[in-house]
């Protein structure tokens, strides 16, 4: 049995601030940013994506390497998933340059995993399969994370992203372990709702830990003692890509591994993502790991109820 199943699309990005080209075809998505940090962390890691006929056989390797299983990844004759990452300041914009396959229910029930991360980015899920893939795992008793990016994505003809609610998807929300949004997302979901005031309304509707992430200024979780800020360590890098995802496979590694407990979890989380947006590399973030639980503690000590 795995520790952890991603189910996701990889993901080629090409990344600008502003007219410059930072990066061109960089290994993305959740399995690989979320996949790296709890491999590196040293749980076992599987993906059960989709990849096209132009993906790199250099970046798989690359993630056989992090400890990452690609047994339950296929190659398609469609072009690998890849997006346009336009960063302004703290503002990003996206567009959809191609999609890879979709993921079917039986790719993914040849799984066994303690925690399951559904975290699609670009239509390889639709919204009527979440809850049958929902009702799996938890009839298999894996603790099920729902990231909700690619389910409040909307895609115009030319591959620009809006974003859009749904009530079919908060419904779910009553059947997973924790749920995990960016505060775009949020206010997409819930578009008359503050942050804080989000956490508060889905709490009413689920058992789930909500997690609502705030870029620089950390998140903010809601837990059964009430919603706390979690603040985040200043960093100097403005490409901010996978922070959410990084987070997501770290909170993983500490519920599983450390200790069940969500507020500290985020704390970690938060640390280890700051080391790992600076860095940009899992293994050079383990290294620093002794710092990486000391600013963990830093952030503990300011963490803030609400």
């Amino acid at each position: 049995m795995f520790d952890l199943a991603i189910i996701s699309n990889l993901a080629l990005d090409t990344v600008t601030q502003g007219s410059i080209t930072i990066a061109k075809d960089r290994l993305g998505g959740p399995p690989f940013y979320a996949g790296g940090a709890a491999a590196s962390l040293g749980l076992k890691v599987t993906l059960i994506s989709k990849i096209g006929y132009d993906f790199p056989q250099s970046y798989l390797s690359l993630l056989r390497n992090l400890g990452i299983n690609l047994d339950y990844t296929s190659r398609s004759i469609r072009k690998t998933t890849r997006y346009l990452l336009n960063y302004r300041g703290e503002e990003r914009s996206l567009k959809l340059l191609s999609s890879a396959d979709k993921i079917k229910l039986n790719d993914i029930t040849m799984v066994n995993a303690k925690y399951v991360l559904i975290s699609p980015i670009a239509k390889e899920l639709t919204l009527k399969e979440l809850k049958p893939l929902i009702d799996y795992y938890k009839s298999r008793k894996s603790k099920v994370m729902l990231d909700i990016q690619g389910f409040v994505r909307r895609f115009s003809k030319n591959g620009l992203v809006s974003y859009k609610t749904s009530n079919l998807l908060i419904r779910a929300f009553k059947d997973v372990d924790l749920v995990k949004m960016s505060n775009i997302e949020q206010q997409a979901l819930l578009p008359n709702c503050s942050p804080l005031e989000a956490i508060m309304k889905l709490r009413r509707l689920t058992r789930a830990i909500v997690v609502v992430t705030l870029g620089p200024k950390g998140c903010l979780i809601g837990l059964n003692e009430g919603v706390f800020h979690v603040p985040s360590k200043e960093i100097l890098t403005s490409d901010t890509t996978g922070a959410g995802d990084v987070f997501a496979g770290v909170f993983t590694y500490y519920m599983s591994k450390i200790a069940e407990n969500p507020l500290r979890a985020a704390c970690f989380s938060s640390a280890y993502t700051s080391f790992f947006l600076e860095l940009k590399d899992f293994k050079l973030t383990v290294k620093n790991i002794v710092s990486v639980n000391k600013l963990a503690e830093e952030i503990m000590r300011e963490v803030k109820k609400l």
